[in-house]
C-alpha cells in the first residue's frame, strides 16, 4: 500500500521556518514594507500564523504567482477531498486561479493552506514576497538558536 506521503517524498517544503510539528514560538518581525507582525505561539487549534497571513495580504493580487509546496505536517490521503484540491492546484499558478480552484474543489478553509503552521503549502511566489518569507524564516531561526 502506498504511503500517504508518496506524492511528497523528495519535494522541498515551504521555506518559512515554521514546522507545524508542535507548538512553536514565532517572534515579532517586520515585513520589508515596514509592517511589524506581532509575536505569537502556534498550537493545535491556534495554528494560523500571523506572519504568513501578513505576507499573503501584503503581496496578493489576482495575477500574483503562487507556488504549491507539500504541507508541512499535514497528512493528505489520496482520493480525499483535501488531496484532490491540493492536486488540482498544480505546482505553480496565480492567486486568481487558486481561488477559482478552491471555489470548485475546496472542502477546507483556504487560509489553512496559506497560513496554518501544519498545512502551509501555498505561498506567493514573487521576489518581494520571497524577501518577506526569508525575513520570517530568519526571525524563527534566530529565536531557535542556542543561547
Amino acid at each position: 500500500m502506498p504511503s500517504r506521503w508518496e506524492a511528497f517524498e523528495g519535494e522541498a517544503r515551504a521555506p518559512t521556518g515554521i514546522h507545524g510539528r508542535e507548538p512553536q514560538f514565532i517572534p515579532e518581525f517586520a515585513l520589508s514594507c515596514g509592517t511589524v507582525v506581532a509575536a505569537q505561539w502556534t498550537s493545535p487549534g491556534n495554528d494560523l500564523v500571523n506572519g504568513l497571513e501578513a505576507i499573503w495580504l501584503e503581496h496578493v493580487t489576482q495575477n500574483a504567482p503562487v507556488r504549491r509546496f507539500p504541507p508541512m505536517n499535514q497528512k493528505l490521503q489520496r482520493g480525499a477531498s483535501r488531496f484532490l484540491f491540493y492536486d488540482a492546484v498544480g505546482e505553480r499558478t496565480t492567486a486568481a486561479a487558486l481561488e477559482a480552484t478552491f471555489l470548485e474543489k475546496g472542502s477546507w478553509r483556504l487560509d489553512k493552506w496559506i497560513a496554518a503552521s501544519k498545512c502551509q503549502s501555498i505561498l506567493i511566489d514573487t521576489a518581494a514576497a520571497r524577501v518577506d518569507y526569508a525575513l520570517l524564516r530568519a526571525a524563527v531561526a534566530a529565536d531557535a538558536a542556542p543561547r
